[in-house]
């Protein structure tokens, strides 16, 4: 008879306004037995497993996010003066179909093990449709009488051994395909030669299915006898080594010959392709060895990943199968045990140390040895998901020493958006620490992670006992607190966003940006203001208020991300008002031209910019003005820099409006101008185009300082003339240069008036380092030999 566990009324407590929730109790009568993924799977958007293994029976059990339904138990049985335990588990599905395997064990009076016998079934979720198709029996304890999954790892599977509705499984000699029927259930064979049990299983390429038996042969299938063949009959896979998903239209695997030993082998599907790819070590294997480990073969979209060992001297090597690209990206002679989750070109992965402390860190990776990188340590092992591109785990906030040893304190939910600063425990859902001198309780534990229909599930203690919690990473601000970023409660998650989460800002708040703060797809539609910190965009930004930097920046992270064009027209934009950029990292000829909607808080004078030349992070800021020429321009001076100097190649394209043009500015003879070397000087430019705004292009740039726009026929010389002074660049970090045609002194005041810094300058060009002042505002005030103030102005100190 059918069960159906409703939800109790102690499912409905929250935390603060976050979205996590209890949903269930979580008890021996109403739950799963396991936190092994493996024996759990997400099948027609229901979660699957079963209740821990017992003398009298074991359940099937499918959960929807609000209630648990039984639908088959699986009763153990005594005979005479033997008893069995059942186990169900070692899910996996095909298309359409959810297979699962039982296995009963039988014991002798002295528990020593009789016989096993396991069975696969077959399930649409119901009862009725719940069937049995094979049985294997064997004498003595053999956990392995069927293998359904495609890793001997057990947990974070690819399940891609299948193909249409036929999975491609193993018993325990034998390569077996099933279609979910009896008699669709039978041994696979090539040439009608049986294939030996399944060794490792692979990829699906082309429509077809590849994996090793324990000959060392290779194999493809389309899931039927004449559509299954040798790929390489002589024993060339390592036996029960990794193979990759596939990359690029190829996977690798690792394989054997007389002349490399054992080495990395890359195949397209044929025999003809099939061959040596690298030799880890030249000559035959008497150096470093394959390491059989789950992060062998790990792919991450755009990397494959493995590990060497020889002894404990362990290295991470990724490849995106090219030789030239295969390297090593980090020495581990600590234990790394498992790959964790993938992201798109990222994986994380952990590693245990084999001394004291013991502790446990993750490790995230590009692929690339400077991408290489620990974000988290104390972490616990079993237990992680990937849920909205953030990873998700069970960490111990410290260590606590308890007479000669160490336990983990306070093991509670964490979170990494894979950026070291971003990893931090965002619930304590048991709050506490040690009971006793020698007892450490009150920690959640969470473990058993999965996600439905974009909800993130698992299970947790608290005061009360285990539940099963729900967590949505609804990452819109509400302002419940008040208006500041940082604030969790501020946000219907309960958490603040990360680099990788989608962050919506409603109408009707003004938000206060008071730590660094992240987000991916970031929608605005109120205003921001930078106070002391800065905003990281992972993703796209949609503005649909102004976002005001003040002395902090805007940064563009990675290599994809930008400000959607829309916003170029909906009135909304950057101000820069004080030493705050806008940041753009990896620009280069593969990212395209970057639009940055910026200006000053009276005026919108947005740039575009790309870059052909060397990748690099260019930094942009524009204030009201022009500084160092009386004739025809743009009242405005635009602050472009990058980050190393040399390599670039830029084309520029500058915004403004009628009312910022000067009385002697003419649009057909308008140029770009760029302050370089003590003058303006004429970068190469097309015409003026638009009908107020009008925008401007130059190409081929390849220095930075100040930009503007003017007319270079209407000045009498582009040197400084009698008197005039120039100040650049402006902002400064540490150094800036001030030229001027006479001997003068040089006096710095805070925006208060108070005289803070004095220096004495000689005609032709001063540099000035001012490292020990303050980031701000300045007045600076030039006199003469004769007393007179010759020149004043702003600068800004970065």
């Amino acid at each position: 008879m059918k069960k159906i566990y409703t939800i109790l009324a102690l499912a409905l407590t929250f935390f603060c306004s976050a979205q996590l929730s209890q949903v269930l109790p979580y008890t021996s009568t109403n739950g799963f037995g396991t936190t092994q993924t493996d024996d759990t799977m997400i099948y027609n958007n229901e979660f699957y497993g079963s209740t821990a293994g017992t003398v009298s029976s074991v359940e099937l059990r499918k959960f929807n996010g609000t209630t648990i339904t039984e639908i088959k138990s699986f009763p153990g049985y005594y005979s005479g003066s033997l008893a069995s335990t059942m186990m169900l588990g070692s899910f996996n599905k095909t298309e359409s179909k959810l297979y699962f395997i039982t296995t009963q064990t039988l014991y002798n009076t002295n528990y020593t093990v009789n016989e096993s016998t396991s069975e696969l079934w077959v399930t649409d979720g119901s009862a009725a449709g719940t069937l049995k198709l094979l049985t294997v029996t064997r004498p003595g304890n053999f956990a392995f009488n069927i293998i359904l999954t495609d890793t001997h790892y057990g947990a974070f599977k690819t399940n891609s051994n299948y193909v249409g509705d036929k999975l491609i499984f193993s018993t325990y000699n034998t390569t077996m395909v099933t279609d979910g029927t009896v008699a669709g259930t039978k041994p696979l064979t090539a040439n009608g030669i049986p294939i030996p049990m399944l060794s490792m299983p692979g990829p699906k390429l082309n429509g077809k299915y590849y994996f090793s038996a324990t000959d060392g042969t290779l194999h493809s299938t389309d899931g039927t006898d004449e559509g299954t063949q040798n790929i390489v009959s002589n024993s060339v896979v390592s036996v029960y080594s990794p193979m990759s998903m596939p990359l690029n239209g190829k996977f690798m695997f690792w394989g054997n010959n007389s002349e490399s030993g054992t080495e990395l082998w890359e195949s397209d599907g044929t025999a003809a392709g099939t061959k040596l790819f690298y030799e880890t070590v030249p000559g035959p294997e008497t150096g470093k060895i394959i390491y059989g480990n789950s992060i062998d073969m790990a792919n991450d979209g755009k990397h494959i990943y493995f590990m060497l060992a020889n002894g404990t001297d362990r290295e991470v090597w990724s490849t995106d199968l090219t030789v030239a690209n295969t390297k090593k990206i980090k020495d581990a002679n600590n234990y790394l045990p498992q790959l964790s989750v993938l992201g798109n070109g990222i994986i994380y992965f952990q590693e245990n140390t084999i001394s004291p402390p013991y502790l446990s860190k993750i490790w995230k990776s590009d692929g690339t040895p400077e991408g290489t990188k620990q974000i988290s340590d104390v972490f616990k092992s079993n237990s992680m998901a990937l849920y909205q591109n953030s990873l998700y785990f069970q960490r111990a906030e410290n260590k606590t020493t308890i007479g000669s040893n160490q336990v983990d304190n306070n093991i509670e939910l964490w979170k990494s958006d894979g950026e070291p600063e971003n990893t931090r425990m965002i619930f304590d859902i048991y709050p506490g620490g040690l009971t006793s001198p020698y007892v450490v309780a009150n920690k959640s534990e969470p473990g058993m992670f999965f996600v439905l229909n974009d909800v993130l599930y698992f299970v947790a203690k608290n005061a009360s006992g285990k539940f099963i919690y729900k967590f949505k990473g609804d990452y819109t601000f509400n302002g419940v607190t008040n208006n500041n970023w940082s604030n969790p409660n501020n946000w219907n998650s309960g958490v603040a966003p990360g680099i990788q989460d989608l962050v919506n800002i409603p109408a009707g708040f003004n938000l206060n940006i008071d730590t660094n703060s992240f987000g991916k797809d970031v929608n605005v539609s109120s205003p921001l203001n930078l106070s002391s910190g800065n905003l990281n965009i992972g993703g796209y930004l949609n503005l649909g208020a102004n976002i005001t930097l003040n002395n902090n920046n805007l940064n563009l992270k990675g290599g994809n991300s930008n400000i959607s064009r829309s916003t170029l027209a909906s009135g909304h934009y950057i101000v820069t008002n004080g030493t705050g950029t806008v940041n753009i990292e990896n620009l280069d000829a593969a990212r395209g031209t970057v639009n940055l909607p910026i200006g000053t808080a009276t005026n919108y004078n947005p740039i575009s910019i790309s870059n052909s030349g060397t990748s690099d992070t260019f930094s942009a800021r524009v204030s009201d003005g022009i500084s160092n020429t009386t004739n025809g321009a743009v009242n405005s001076t635009w602050e472009i820099s990058e980050a190393t100097a040399g390599g670039s190649n830029v084309n520029l394209s500058l915004g403004w409006n009628a009312s910022q043009e000067n009385s002697s500015f003419s649009r057909n003879s308008a140029k770009v101008g760029h302050y370089l070397n003590g003058s303006w000087n004429e970068e190469n430019s097309g015409s003026v185009s638009g009908t107020d705004p009008f925008t401007i292009s130059a190409t081929g740039i390849t220095s930075f300082s100040p930009f503007s726009v003017m007319n270079f026929g209407a000045l009498a010389s582009n040197n400084i003339s009698k008197n005039q002074v120039l100040v650049y660049p402006n902002p400064f970090n540490e150094n800036f240069t001030i030229s001027l045609n006479e001997n003068s002194v040089v006096n710095f005041y805070d925006i208060s008036g108070k005289l803070v810094s004095s220096s004495i300058l000689l005609k032709g060009n001063n540099t000035l380092n001012k490292s020990d002042l303050q980031k701000g505002v300045y007045i600076y005030q030039v006199k003469g030999n004769s007393g007179n103030v010759i020149a004043n102005g702003k600068i800004i100190k970065k």
